[in-house]
């Protein structure tokens, strides 16, 4: 068993976010937990789905977690408070993550047992509450291997929210979403507060080959706020299969293998969100290099635009997408990394409700340079066009020098440049023409165990639109952090 006790565990400072773009997505970006005190025996809380993210907890000033396991028992739980409230808002079609000024009060549960090798069964809760708002959910979930082959996972959650008016009017006074985005959220508020889903896995897998399949559904009012889970009022069929060859010494790849799936969604009222087939082929080869290769044929709603601007609630039109992608890495030598992904097709313009063409890149390289210098470079560039037109071109840039004087220290810059440029007249909205932003970060950390250490840094955001000249700074950080372990 281990008991953690914290005060101001808030160490999100000390690792910048690799930069991520979302102009052309309706759904809310992840970003991984990086904060030592969430992070220790965080697989304790896990489950099939995301029931449990910790990152929604933004700015807490203390917490307790207790995790342990015995003799096939396996449980934690937790309880944090929050200087803010970060809400996820789903909807069938895209979602929004609303950030409140008000505190919270945040609670998660998780056992597990584990009653043989072919069978295990969890159960797991969770609370979010303010004085005008509570989330409950509660979940129960199963692990069953009747063969080394076969393996059958099942989750049923339920959740109890309550958004008074208070709490709905914040939602749509919050500079993070418009008022239109949170329709689903007021619909909760006028009908139900209940909401339920489910989640249905089975795989066989073998040697050669593995064929699965999956069923999932949400109920429009499922609220899950102390997780991740970005879409609701929808149901799901999957199927697909994998065959695998495996090279020996007389050949140049060492495995290789071709995957297809597809997969079917509608929402409540039985109308059509996606209907996709995608298949690819990889094979592993020298140099400990991967090359994919791969196809999709989808077609999808797009997102009701018009005057009420009700971005997650609304079928519209239907539009066919069809795409190619590339993927490919390999390591040189030691120290050196290199990964290029590319691809090309239509794609749904979400901001103006057509379809357009879409092309994307990303390049990645990571150098050492000796046993001290190590270089992270990752740029991602992507290009929509639509009515013989640019629609937008967007560029992000992340650059991490790290140098590591010994063992226990290390001195790291990371700098983040985001570049946007929109071509106005072909949008139906007004939007500016420039946005630039640029985040950098200088962090000095001393570490005597993975627990006891101390960070020093500066760190710094500017950004720039139609209305500044500009690149101007918003924001300037100074900070020292320090956690020290105490082992019983």
């Amino acid at each position: 068993m281990t008991l953690n006790a914290t005060l101001n565990p808030d160490f999100s400072q000390v690792e910048a976010d690799t930069g991520q773009l979302s102009v052309n997505n309706s759904f809310s970006l992840f970003f991984p937990e990086k904060r030592a005190f969430f992070l220790d025996n965080s697989d304790y809380f896990s489950s099939h789905l995301n029931l449990i993210h910790t990152r929604n907890i933004s700015a807490p000033d203390y917490g307790v977690k207790l995790t342990g396991n015995k003799n096939g028992h396996t449980f934690a739980g937790f309880i944090a408070n929050d200087e803010r409230l970060n809400v996820v808002v789903p909807g069938n079609l895209g979602s929004s993550v609303v950030s409140l000024e008000r505190k919270s009060q945040n609670m998660a549960l998780r056992y597990r047992h584990d009653l043989n090798k072919t069978l295990s069964v969890g159960v797991t809760s969770t609370t979010r509450q303010s004085d005008d708002y509570r989330n409950q959910v509660a979940s129960i979930d199963a692990k069953y291997k009747p063969t080394d082959n076969d393996t059958l996972q099942v989750q049923l959650i339920g959740s109890d929210t309550d958004y008074d008016s208070a709490f709905a009017e914040a939602l749509c006074d919050s500079t993070l979403a418009e008022c239109d985005l949170n329709e689903s959220v007021l619909r909760v508020i006028d009908k139900d507060d209940r909401g339920a889903g489910y989640y249905v896995n089975y795989e066989h897998n073998r040697k050669h080959w593995k064929a699965f399949t999956s069923y999932q559904a949400r109920d429009a009012a499922l609220r899950t706020d102390m997780g991740f889970i970005t879409q609701v009022d929808f149901n799901k069929f999957l199927f697909g299969g994998e065959y695998r060859w495996y090279g020996d010494d007389n050949n140049w790849w060492n495995r290789a293998r071709w995957y297809a799936d597809w997969d079917i969604s509608h929402n409540e009222q039985g109308e059509l969100l996606e209907k996709e087939v995608q298949t690819n082929f990889a094979v592993d080869g020298p140099l400990q290099s991967f090359l994919d290769f791969g196809v999709e044929h989808r077609k999808r709603t797009g997102l009701r635009h018009d005057e009420t601007r009700l971005a997650i609630d609304g079928n519209t039109d239907l539009f066919t997408e069809n795409s190619q992608w590339t993927y490919m890495e390999f390591k040189p030598m030691a120290g050196v990394f290199a990964g290029l992904n590319l691809s090309k097709g239509n794609r749904v313009d979400l901001a103006n409700n057509r379809l357009g063409d879409l092309y994307f890149a990303r390049p990645v390289i990571n150098v050492n340079l000796g046993k001290h210098f190590e270089v992270r470079l990752r740029h991602t560039f992507e290009k929509m066009k639509a009515n013989g037109a640019e629609v937008y071109t967007a560029n992000l840039s992340d650059i991490r020098l790290t140098y590591q004087f010994n063992i226990n220290s290390y001195l790291r810059l990371a700098i983040i440049n985001t570049d946007i440029s929109r071509n106005q007249s072909n949008y139906n909205d007004d939007v500016d023409a420039t946005y630039k932003s640029i985040s950098t970060q200088l962090l000095y950390s001393y570490k005597l165990n993975p627990q006891t250490v101390f960070f020093a840094g500066y760190s710094d955001h500017g950004y720039q639109d139609d209305d500044l000249s500009k690149i101007t700074k918003d924001e300037k950080t100074v900070f020292m952090k320090f956690s020290y372990a105490w082992l019983i």
